[in-house]
C-alpha cells in the first residue's frame, strides 16, 4: 500500500472532478459542460438541432501525391437558421471552420449562439 502526503489536488469548480496537474484542470474547466460559459440552449434539447455528415480538410497531406487528406464526420446543423454551427468545445479548432456538406459544397460553420430567440424544445404544454 502506498500513502501519499502533501499532494496538491485541483478540483473543478463546476463538476468537482479532481486532477493533479494545474494546467490540466485549467484546460478541463475551460471545456467543462457544467461551466456556465459553455452553456448553449441548442444543446439543451432544441428540436431544430440536427447532425449531418460532412468532411473537412485534414492538417496532413498524402505522402506520395502531396494532396490534402480529408476527414469525415458529423457536424451540428440548425434547421431553423439553415446553417452549420460549432460545438463550444471545438470553437477554437482552426481546421473545422470550413467544411464540405454532402453535396461537396464548401460551407462555413459559425459559433453556437449563447442565446437564441428561436429555441424550441418541442414540448407543447
Amino acid at each position: 500500500m502506498k500513502i501519499f502526503e502533501n499532494v496538491i489536488i485541483y478540483k473543478c469548480d463546476f463538476c468537482k472532478k479532481e486532477l493533479k496537474l494545474k494546467h490540466a484542470m485549467a484546460n478541463h474547466e475551460s471545456k467543462c459542460t457544467k461551466n456556465p460559459i459553455n452553456f448553449r440552449p441548442c444543446l439543451n434539447g432544441c428540436k431544430y438541432l440536427e447532425q449531418k455528415e460532412v468532411s473537412w480538410e485534414a492538417r496532413t497531406q498524402n505522402y506520395m501525391s502531396g494532396e490534402s487528406n480529408y476527414n469525415f464526420g458529423k457536424a451540428f446543423y440548425c434547421a431553423f437558421h439553415q446553417k452549420y454551427i460549432l460545438h463550444p468545445k471545438v470553437e477554437n479548432e482552426i481546421g473545422l471552420k470550413h467544411i464540405y456538406n454532402s453535396e461537396e459544397e464548401e460551407t462555413e460553420q459559425e459559433a453556437m449562439p449563447k442565446e437564441c430567440e428561436s429555441f424550441d424544445d418541442g414540448y407543447n404544454f
